[in-house]
């Protein structure tokens, strides 16, 4: 049993989810992951608001309240994890 705790451990970090959005103190670099939406698009997902922003063709910005959501409009091409940062 105690020959199977280590890869128990990893097993659990491996399925944590990973937040895309890093940003490391020290740097002050943040850097961001563009994932891009795959077929079968989804047609259901959950209530969670994780905002995203994502991009179609035509490069216009949209919120959606999570990546599920931004991949189920067959429009959208990708998107990042957090609201549009668009310049004023």
């Amino acid at each position: 049993m105690k020959a199977l705790l280590p890869l128990y451990t990893l097993l659990l970090a491996a399925c944590s989810p990973l937040d895309d959005t890093m940003l490391d103190e020290s740097s002050e670099i943040k850097i961001v992951t563009t994932i891009v939406c795959t077929d079968p698009r989804p047609e259901i997902c959950t209530m969670e608001y994780r905002p995203v922003c994502a991009s179609g063709p035509s490069g216009e910005l949209t919120i959606f309240s999570s990546g599920c959501s931004a991949c189920s409009d067959q429009k959208v091409l990708h998107y990042k994890i957090g609201e549009c940062e668009i310049a004023e």
